[in-house]
């Protein structure tokens, strides 16, 4: 009787484990695809408000307006500009940056609107996600740059 017992006892921790192991997976797995989703959907909307410009539908002042670019990309909106084809921020959500070359504002780095650069490239550094988006005209050069910022806190704590 007490060998059955212990018998019983081990196939019920055998089971208790591979029910956490299996439950442990399956909240990892549905955490990893929740987190994807949050990162696509900020991506998303950020690629967005580029495409918007680029079709005329949404006006370059747009992106100096902190309040509306926030409700619009459902993220908090942390900086936004337009640089003309030679570098010139023409837009900004900062009212001092305006004519000047975009190299003056911490953390632009000048590769970002190289003629070689994709049209639309994301970065992540300190908390924020900027996407940088070419605007251009028929034969393929640039127009514009749009440079859009937002903060990844909100969406880390969501995740």
């Amino acid at each position: 009787m007490l060998h059955r017992s212990r018998l019983i006892v081990k196939i019920a921790l055998l089971v208790c484990c591979i029910q956490t192991i299996a439950l442990g997976l399956l909240g990892w797995f549905y955490m990893q695809r929740f987190s994807a989703a949050v990162d696509e959907r900020a991506y998303s909307q950020l690629r967005m408000v580029g495409q918007l410009i680029a079709q005329g539908e949404l006006e370059l002042h747009t992106l100096s307006q902190k309040t509306f670019m926030s409700e619009l990309l459902g993220a908090d909106f942390q900086h936004g500009m337009v640089l003309s084809g030679n570098g010139r921020i023409i837009v900004s959500s900062v009212s001092r940056e305006l004519g000047h070359k975009a190299d003056a504002v911490p953390g632009f780095e000048r590769h970002w609107i190289a003629a070689s650069a994709p049209v639309t490239q994301f970065f992540e550094r300190d908390n924020t996600l900027v996407c940088v988006t070419r605007i251009g005209s028929k034969d393929g050069a640039a127009n514009y740059h749009t440079v859009t910022t937002i903060s990844t806190v909100a969406l880390n704590e969501q995740k």
